[in-house]
């Protein structure tokens, strides 16, 4: 004879069929957590699942251990050592090298007259890379003639924006000065240019000007 509350039996007697099934159903739940654990190492308590290695505690970061892992606590905390994700999730590359940079340097010496004398370095973010975080430095120098002071003018450029900064030249002497730029540069697709330009209001001995820039690129995904 069935089981009542069980297919043949439309009409349970009493509800201590109901109280039986859910009691049979925690059973079920308990061995199966008995039986996935010593398959796989794992136990599961009060919500938690933990290996057998874990030695850390789920309540707060701070106390995470040394070995193991834990899913669950308060705060649905997930806890490892060492994690493999496998490609076309999130990009291994993306994994291995979040960052990337360069750095970037030229010189250009000439003689500095009214018409900025440039020195212009073509950056390539790498694969896979939209932004960067670029930082440049320019340097000018010129040596008046004995009647040709003026001002020596400076601009560091990334992507041609930056600041110029200028410095008086005194008659038949020598000055430099330096102009700074940074910038955070997004939606990268292609190159973009660091450049040093130096020109004077004054007038520059023969060959006694020059313009360097450096730069350092920090390249983000």
């Amino acid at each position: 004879m069935p089981d009542p509350g069980q297919p043949g039996d439309p009409k349970p007697k009493n509800d201590d069929w109901l109280v039986r099934r859910i009691q049979d159903v925690e059973r079920d739940v308990r061995e199966f957590k008995q039986a996935l654990g010593a398959q796989t190492g794992f136990t599961f308590v009060d919500g938690k699942i933990m290996s057998a290695t874990f030695d850390g505690s789920l309540e707060h970061p701070a106390a995470a251990g040394t070995s193991g892992v834990g899913m669950g606590g308060p705060d649905d905390t997930i806890v490892v050592n060492n994690m493999v994700i496998r490609g076309q999730i999130i990009g291994d590359d993306a994994l291995t090298n979040p960052v990337d940079g360069t750095a970037a340097d030229g010189l250009v010496t000439g003689t500095l007259s009214g018409t900025a004398l440039f020195t212009t370095k073509t950056i390539t973010p790498p694969s896979g890379f939209t932004e960067a975080l670029v930082i440049a430095v320019a340097t000018g120098g010129m040596t008046a003639t004995a009647a040709g002071n003026g001002y020596l003018q400076v601009a560091a450029f990334i992507d041609g924006t930056g600041p110029t900064i200028s410095s008086w030249c005194i008659n038949g002497l020598a000055v430099s000065t330096t102009s700074s730029y940074a910038a955070h540069l997004t939606g990268l697709s292609g190159s973009f240019t660091v450049q040093g330009a130096a020109a004077t209001t004054g007038v520059c001995q023969a060959g006694a000007g020059n313009i360097r820039v450096s730069s350092i690129v920090t390249f983000l995904r």
